[in-house]
């Protein structure tokens, strides 16, 4: 049993949830065959899907591999919870299997991933991985157009969470985290507010009335990595998001988030995420 100073519950009643979004970005239920790209991919939100078997086909389990070292196989029907910032591929096993899956992110405004503060299990099966499953379909039908139907999806994306932290182990202390992230809500605001402009360190110093190595020493003792990485990060995944919107340009999405040269953003983004701005928009299903 988690401590209960170290489980995300504990603070379900207090002001630090408020500001508690879940964010689900797409889903469906996929047929997937041997032609099915399977690229190494480093994705700006959570995957999570669930695998079985297709009619007329022999299904054979399935496997992934995380960050091309670690290899996790399910023999039956699986489903496998990958973190954002988690790099992954699968391995074909098969001609043929059924993939229900949904994309979702679990934030803290404006984009501060819940998940990063956990050990989330890669590979659930039994009744919890059946359970986790139901609520991905459920995600998955893009069925919310009547008030009761967007209150199911709602009550289902709570759920998903509540089950993934119920198997999931916290990395550190969260009662640190809620005292650092509400002293630094204002300065995430900003940056939030203000990816589409260069502004550098000194800069945010400034607004905050600090110097430079003050702050950055602050934030890292915080949160765990420099704050010129987390604005990094917060740009390309604002990017990723753009980039899901079939008319928004990659320049376009480049610029909106502060790259004025779309070498250096594709440059970035690939780093991030292991493809192209355009490979991205072309493989991001399940």
């Amino acid at each position: 049993m988690l401590n209960q100073r170290n489980n995300m519950s504990y603070y379900g009643k207090s002001e630090f949830f408020r500001h508690l979004h879940i964010e689900r970005l797409d889903g469906d239920v996929t047929d997937v065959f041997s032609d099915h790209p399977r690229t190494v991919r480093t994705l700006p939100f959570t995957v999570i899907t669930c695998q079985d078997r297709l009619d007329n086909f022999t299904y054979c389990g399935s496997s992934c591999i995380f960050d091309e070292k670690e290899e996790l196989h399910a023999a039956g029907a699986s489903c496998w919870v990958i973190p954002a910032g988690v790099t992954h591929r699968f391995l074909k096993l098969d001609d043929g299997h059924r993939s229900v899956w949904v994309h979702v992110n679990f934030f803290l405004e404006p984009n501060w991933n819940i998940l990063q503060f956990y050990r989330v299990p890669r590979l659930l099966e039994g009744e919890i991985g059946e359970r986790i499953c139901s609520l991905v379909r459920i995600l998955a039908e893009n069925r919310h157009e009547t008030l009761p139907e967007i209150c199911r999806l709602k009550r289902a994306e709570f759920e998903l969470l509540e089950l993934i932290l119920e198997q999931s182990e916290p990395l550190f202390g969260l009662q640190n985290f809620r005292t650092a992230y509400q002293d630094f809500l204002p300065l995430l605001n900003f940056i939030r507010e203000h990816l589409s402009e260069a502004h550098g360190l000194d800069r945010l110093a400034r607004e905050f009335g600090t110097s430079r190595s003050s702050l950055e020493k602050k934030f890292r003792k915080a949160f765990g990595l420099s704050i010129g990485r987390f604005l990094l990060t917060s740009r390309l995944a604002e990017a990723a998001k753009l980039l899901r919107d079939e008319s928004v340009t990659c320049a376009e999405a480049a610029e909106a988030v502060g790259f004025a040269d779309q070498f250096a953003f594709s440059k970035a983004f690939r780093k991030a995420f292991q493809l192209s701005p355009r490979e991205y928009r072309r493989n991001r299903g399940c």
